[in-house]
């Protein structure tokens, strides 16, 4: 989950230093937003993150639960 305002070339960045890996792709998405419901009528609104999936170049991974949460 990133910011809704942040772009892919942004995110690209971020993955790359804060993880140390080479990002091949990165596809962002925008759910759906859930619809509140007051008194029979459907009140809208704007989903509030975006989602990214980001592939990373063959043999880098990101390990987001470490054994030793220390050494990072």
């Amino acid at each position: 989950m990133v910011d809704r305002r942040a772009n892919k070339p942004q995110i690209r960045a971020a993955i790359e230093t804060i993880f140390g890996v080479k990002v091949i792709k990165c596809n962002t998405l925008i759910p759906f937003a859930r619809y509140t419901v007051a008194f029979g009528v459907k009140i809208g609104r704007k989903s509030l993150y975006k989602k990214a999936y980001v592939q990373v170049k063959e043999g880098d991974s990101i390990d987001l639960f470490p054994d030793d949460p220390e050494a990072v």
